[in-house]
């Protein structure tokens, strides 16, 4: 682990953040993915756990550190069943079966653990409306891809997947910078947003003006040991991340139809192996869990909750970023990760 962290980032617009060991990163927090393997044994869940644990004594005895810690890691699922960690009950927020992935992760999750400041804590009547929100979202059924995309165009709005040519037009610019200032982001960070050659980003035009838009970045995290060949567990995976639309467009769906079209897009790219080199093995967002919008949409995509109750993990990352948009209490977020598998997304971009 660093002796010394790494100056605060405010404007880290990449979502995977740092891998290992944990670093600082945006919105006053410690992130890290651990990468020395999947977990088989519990020695080696043990020195996760003991990295978080000298982390959060570390964050509760100062003012002056990141006041959130996230850490995630590829756990093998008969340890994840068969451990009594103490550790692992205090610090697991979420899991994310992997049984849907490609072959090398079948028999594993990721596990998400998290430590916050006890002055990050999230407010209890928030929490209770995260409850009524995700009891009603999953009632929502799943929807067609095309009825989804179908339903904006009915509406006169079209989607467009973003090429380096499109930026020529400096009021489409203008207008992205604007939609993407809820996360605290200038023109220089939208500009690093489409450079990214790992970024798909899909907006909805009306009236020839961006009024909403999402982005998929492919990520690849090498999991590969010492002994073992290169690339034999190297986990691919998108995440549908900072979506903004105009409040004037909002409930109309153009959420939902912004994030299916970046899916049929990538799954192009996974059918030729065109994600890192080779197919993607899970698409996830990280929800917020105020807005239920969002989570109906996350829903209607066939997308998973992360599983509540295993473990005792709540399925919720405490405190985890801020978006503007649902009222809040406190100043930062709850999130829900949701998720699905390769075969759902190719089943899902068909319908």
């Amino acid at each position: 682990m660093n002796e010394k962290l790494s100056a605060t980032n405010q404007h880290d617009t990449s979502s995977i953040g740092p891998i290992w060991p944990p670093d600082s990163t945006s919105f006053d927090r410690i992130r890290g993915f651990y990468n020395k393997g999947i977990i088989t044994d519990s020695t080696e869940l043990d020195l996760v756990l003991d990295t978080i644990q000298t982390l959060h004594t570390r964050i509760e005895g100062s003012q002056d550190e990141p006041s959130r810690i996230s850490i995630r890691a590829v756990i093998d699922n008969s340890l994840l069943a068969s451990t009594d960690n103490s550790l692992l009950t205090k610090f697991g927020e979420a899991v994310i079966p992997l049984d849907t992935a490609g072959p090398r992760f079948k028999k594993s999750s990721i596990i998400y653990l998290g430590a916050n400041h006890q002055d990050r804590s999230p407010d209890p009547k928030d929490l209770e409306k995260i409850e009524q929100n995700h009891e009603e979202a999953t009632k929502r059924p799943p929807h067609s891809a095309k009825n989804m995309i179908a339903r904006i165009y009915g509406e006169g709005y079209s989607l467009k997947t973003v090429t380096p040519e499109m930026w020529e037009n400096k009021d489409h610019f203008l207008q992205l910078v604007k939609l993407y200032q809820r996360f605290g982001w200038d023109s220089a960070d939208v500009l690093q947003l489409i450079e990214n050659p790992n970024n798909t980003i899909t907006v909805a035009i009306y009236n020839n003006e961006i009024v909403s838009a999402g982005i998929a970045e492919m990520i690849k995290i090498d999991l590969t040991r010492p002994n073992e060949s290169i690339g034999s567990a190297t986990l691919r995976l998108v995440e549908l991340t900072e979506a903004a639309t105009q409040s004037s467009h909002q409930g109309k769906g153009l959420y939902s139809a912004v994030a299916t079209n970046s899916m049929i897009e990538l799954a192009k790219k996974s059918e030729l192996g065109d994600i890192h080199g080779g197919a993607v093995d899970l698409i996830y967002g990280e929800c917020n869990a105020l807005n239920l919008g969002v989570l109906k949409a996350a829903k209607s995509q066939w997308r998973t909750f992360s599983p509540r109750g295993d473990l005792d993990f709540r399925g919720l990352l405490l405190q985890h970023v801020p978006i503007l948009g649902a009222e809040r209490s406190t100043n930062y977020n709850d999130l829900i990760p949701a998720f699905m598998g390769r075969d759902t997304m190719l089943e899902f971009v068909q319908s």
